[in-house]
């Protein structure tokens, strides 16, 4: 008798975590082919319980015994967790160190939530499962992360919290807390009302810094993919919540704020992040807002650093647009005048240039900025425009030349030429410049730039880093190309009429998806690139080598810009050019030693930038918790 011999598959009836082996494996040469067939719930029961006894009047063979035995005698990497099976059973008594240990292994929210079914039938489990301030939870919460939803996870844990309800048990403020975090991730007020009211009802302390700036930075992280891809999206329900009435007043809901570490006075540390949230919600409280900025501006005052300047231009930068241009202005003034009539600085702030062509400060940047940093703007902005041509200036020759090559003098030489021999088009910083300026943007055009340089620059090697020290002995270089990776189906780059429009497949744009609970999922951890080219590495250079014997070999990897976090990155589709079919990545490719699905690229050659506190906050970084994407032409709308 085989396997395939039963009603329905033996797959259907196992848990997903449980694997079985071939069944030639499990089958002795000699068994009889003349006992009875089992039913599923013959082999559920004896998974569960360990008995073959069904009915007063039937018994299963000795000869289906062992063969079900089989099961689980199977090699220990493929048999089934007893432990996990024995934890599932119906228990009234709970085992404490069963139940943490059987917590501490799992990683899908359909072992967790039948773990929880057997096992919490009462105050003692409850109380289990919240050992630690809920440590062991929240771990297996994050492993599940990499197969579930956000929104699956804060499903789970609201009907945890329903469940612990209906048997009387403590809800800890801990648990409370997993229910905002997730409610936060997945920027759901009514969730984060609801759990808020909850902790405040468990007599919850003021939260602590790490758990403030985790919530904060999370809302700030959604909220700049949400408006990414729906720039009419509407937050002012998740700011209610946020910042609503005050407790004073009679018959309010509780608020976020006053559980957060900065609702008083007792720190300001990283307040700026807290800030910038509030602004780009553009909400319309204005005390609340003016409340949280002047105390931002006190600590700037009695911790003068560049850094924290650097932070209040990111905050006035974001005001720009959803604000009137008379309060951005204000705020300005009031930073110049902390800083004694100067804006320390703001000619390396890093998005200089959009501050810059922001109409609002347009006209009063120059005159607050000071003596010494309006020349340096100047001198930015000029050196900007250079690069944009591919040019620099030569100081002691009093003359510009191309980046790529100082001795090819280009004053009193025409940019463009007939004939082709254009000063400064060669260079890669062209290519860099437009890319960090225009690559965020949603206008066709803007990228329509950048993908013409791509073409210009194709086959050049442009030398990168990546992070790790698996990486140090390694040399990795981008090689340009529109749109390397192309979609079965969709408009190809190389068959792009200039004449016509560009398309998202002509751009090359690419969307990656989480793939979670077995199907692609929009708006939660999307990935919105444009491609770049692709990656290519070797081992670093020994002192006897020769570079003739040291070829680049591709590394499967496509270079790419996140559009919505303003960087480099490299992902990994099993190769970085030719044609692919729209979908998952083979599960058969993997990325060479030392590299993952995703990395983030460091040019070699970067700007030089201030940082700023508030700059990189993808907190909840997509390529840190996902499995596999789900890969297609992203279809942006584009505007002209």
């Amino acid at each position: 008798m085989i396997l395939c011999s039963f009603r329905l598959p033996l797959e259907r009836w196992l848990p997903a975590r449980c694997v079985v082996l071939q069944s030639r494996r499990l089958v002795s040469a000699n068994a009889s082919d003349s006992y009875s067939k089992p039913l599923p719930s013959d082999v559920v029961r004896f998974l569960l319980e360990e008995t073959t006894q069904r009915d007063e009047d039937r018994r299963l063979c000795p000869e289906v015994r062992e063969h079900l035995q089989g099961l689980l005698l199977a090699e220990p990497s493929r048999r089934i967790d007893l432990q996990l099976m024995e934890a599932l059973r119906p228990n009234t008594a709970p085992n404490p160190e069963l139940l943490l240990k059987n917590l501490d292994c799992i990683r899908d929210l359909g072992d967790f939530r039948r773990l929880v079914e057997r096992n919490v039938n009462g105050t003692c489990g409850a109380a289990i499962l919240q050992t630690n301030h809920c440590e062991l939870l929240t771990q297996m919460l994050t492993r599940c992360e990499r197969f579930h939803s956000y929104r699956d996870i804060l499903s789970t844990l609201n009907g945890l919290v329903a469940r612990l309800g209906r048997l009387g048990a403590y809800i800890s403020p801990g648990l409370h807390y997993l229910g905002m975090h997730y409610a936060c991730l997945c920027f759901s007020a009514s969730a984060l009302k609801y759990h808020l009211q909850g902790y405040r009802n468990a007599k919850g302390q003021r939260l602590s810094y790490e758990a403030s700036i985790s919530l904060v930075k999370a809302l700030l992280s959604t909220l700049q993919s949400i408006k990414f891809e729906n720039s009419n999206y509407d937050p002012s329900p998740m700011f209610n919540v946020l910042m609503g009435e005050r407790a004073s007043v009679r018959g309010a809901p509780p608020r976020l704020h006053d559980s957060l570490i900065w609702s008083d006075n007792s720190t300001t540390t990283s307040i700026e992040v807290y800030l910038l949230l509030l602004v780009k919600m553009g909400n319309t409280n204005r005390e609340s807002l003016e409340e949280v900025w002047r105390r931002f501006l006190e600590r700037v005052a009695s911790q003068p650093s560049t850094v924290a300047f650097q932070s209040a231009y990111t905050c006035i930068l974001a005001m720009t647009g959803r604000f009137e241009a008379r309060s951005t202005v204000l705020w300005l003034k009031k930073v110049s005048k902390l800083a004694g009539n100067i804006l320390p600085g703001i000619s390396k702030f890093r998005d200089l240039n959009s501050l810059v062509a922001a109409p609002e400060l347009h006209d009063a940047l120059p005159f607050l900025a000071g003596q010494e940093e309006r020349k340096r703007i100047f001198v930015n902005q000029l050196e900007h425009m250079e690069k944009r041509l591919g040019l620099q200036w030569q100081a002691l020759k009093s003359s510009h030349s191309s980046i790529s090559d100082t001795f090819d003098i280009a004053t009193n030489q025409p940019l463009l030429a007939i004939d082709g021999e254009n000063f400064g088009f060669d260079s890669r910083e062209r290519l860099l410049t437009e890319i960090r300026y225009l690559g965020c943007s949603k206008s066709a055009t803007d990228l329509g730039t950048i993908a013409d340089l791509l073409n210009e620059h194709e086959g050049s090697e442009i030398p990168v880093a990546i992070p790790g020290e698996a990486n140090e002995c390694t040399d990795f270089s981008w090689i340009p190309h529109l749109s390397p990776i192309e979609f079965a189906g969709s408009q190809l780059p190389k068959r792009h009429n200039t004449s016509e429009p560009w398309s998202p497949s002509t751009l090359g744009l690419i969307r990656a998806r989480p793939l979670l609970n077995g199907a692609p999922r929009t708006g939660e951890r999307t990935l919105h690139l444009m491609q770049l080219g692709y990656l290519v590495t070797r081992p670093k250079k020994a002192l006897w080598q020769i570079d003739k014997n040291r070829s680049w070999q591709e590394t499967g990897h496509i270079v790419a810009w996140d559009r919505i976090r303003g960087e480099f990155v490299g992902l990994f589709l099993g190769k970085g050019r030719g044609l692919v079919d729209v979908g998952l990545r083979p599960e058969s490719f993997h990325p060479p030693a030392g590299l993952g699905i995703i990395e983030k690229i460091r040019l070699l050659e970067e700007p030089e930038i201030t940082p700023s506190t508030i700059n990189g906050l993808d907190i909840v970084s997509p390529a840190a918790n996902v499995e596999r994407h789900y890969f297609d032409v992203d279809p942006a709308e584009l505007v002209s």
